[in-house]
């Protein structure tokens, strides 16, 4: 992987180069995805252990992204006033104190705190690392630093449902995972001080121009983010249940499905990172979102646990490069106004994280676990045809247009 910074990081005060600033916002990625992959394979054994319903499994969503949104838009006003990385280094405090209280947790009430605390650390990192990896980088260099930086994310995706997989199998107890993940979102803030990226993203106000950014193309890009990330989670969140109980896979195999989908998305994010070098944001984005429809339609068709851990790679590698291409493209659009449309499309994700699990679910209990799956291809197909109409709307957008 090799990434160039083609502008100086003027804005930056204090901050270390480029390249550092890249691999310790990475690692902070990573302690997010940890922080957010430990719950849904975990359900498999919180779910008999605490007794819960169904319907109280897919409220945790709501839980923990309602204070998610919250803290997108005031870690985004912060961010006017203080540097970037010290609001993401924060947002780690929150995630340390969100995984030791599920791992202390005795009851639903106190896996709901547990859930919140991670919400507000999540919606504090979300917006703040993109953006931070979005001033270092411009042009196609940005889409390839975007998805390049996100792999990491997607390998915390990996390993929390195959560790948790092989803990259940072991017949460990799933309290030391978040146990591990609150030491894993310790050393990301750590590595934000000790690196110096803590004060890395800072820009004065006044800096970015004051003009309106929720135009036709922001609210495009708003619907596809809404869109994509209601079927992301929503996969993720339901893809152990439909193993167990359409599949017929076994316990251990059910918690790993999460961990095979992320491996698809890593080869994905590798895959646009390098492609983006001669392909443009929209055949990215236009490529994956059909790609997506038709394999999860593939899926839906599938009745064996083995068919159906392949075509959940294949799902992973097409939803890889949609969310940080989507904000790669923004960014390009938008140029010095980019921290003013981020907090829009990511609380647009934020929307689509607490909508997806719920809706999905809803359709789950009225026509069974196998008819609900559709709900996710239909969210991708209306991807692909926002991606379509992006274009015409994208020169209105763009400085003096």
């Amino acid at each position: 992987m090799t990434l160039r910074a083609v502008k100086p990081a003027s804005s930056l005060r204090q901050a270390p180069p480029p390249r550092t600033a890249f691999w310790a916002v990475s690692f902070v990625i990573l302690a997010f995805s940890v922080a957010l992959a430990l719950l849904p394979p975990a359900l498999v054994k919180i779910k008999p252990e605490m007794g819960l319903t169904t319907g109280q499994a897919g409220q945790l969503s709501r839980v923990l992204f309602a204070p998610f949104l919250v803290m997108v838009f005031a870690g985004s006003y912060a961010s006017r006033f203080v540097p970037k990385g010290t609001i993401a280094a924060v947002g780690c405090a929150f995630l340390v104190a969100g995984c030791a209280a599920a791992g202390m947790c005795r009851d639903y009430s106190g896996l709901m705190a547990a859930a919140a605390l991670l919400g507000m650390g999540s919606g504090l990192i979300e917006p703040t690392a993109p953006a931070l990896i979005g001033g270092l980088w411009e042009g196609r260099k940005r889409t390839a630093a975007m998805n390049y930086s996100q792999v990491s994310f997607a390998a915390g995706s990996i390993g929390i449902p195959l560790g948790m997989a092989a803990l259940i199998a072991a017949g460990g107890n799933w309290r030391a995972a978040f146990w591990a993940g609150a030491a894993v979102c310790s050393l990301s803030g750590l590595w934000m001080v000790a690196s110096g990226t803590v004060h890395a993203g800072y820009e004065p106000p006044g800096k970015s121009e004051r003009r309106a950014v929720l135009d036709g193309f922001a609210l495009l890009l708003i619907a596809a983010m809404f869109a994509y990330v209601a079927a992301e989670v929503s996969v993720c969140y339901w893809l152990p249940s439909y193993f167990q109980q359409v599949l017929n896979a076994p316990d251990a195999m059910a918690a790993a499905t999460n961990g095979v989908f992320w491996t698809g998305a890593i080869v994905g994010r590798l895959a646009a990172g390098y492609f983006s070098k001669t392909a443009g944001d929209v055949w990215l984005l236009r490529f994956s979102a059909v790609a997506g429809t038709l394999i999860m339609l593939l899926f839906w068709t599938l009745d064996t646990p083995a068919t159906g851990m392949a075509a959940t790679a294949l799902i992973g590698l097409a939803f890889a490069c949609i969310w940080p291409t989507i904000l790669s493209y923004a960014g390009h659009v938008y140029g010095a106004r980019l921290g003013q449309v981020f907090p829009w499309i990511i609380a647009a994700g934020a929307f689509g994280a607490a909508a997806g699990p719920v809706i999905g679910g809803g359709a789950a209990a009225r026509f069974g676990q196998h008819a609900g799956f559709l709900v996710n291809p239909i969210f991708f197909a209306l991807i692909s045809l926002i991606v379509i109409a992006a274009p015409g709307r994208e020169k209105w957008a763009r400085p003096g247009a």
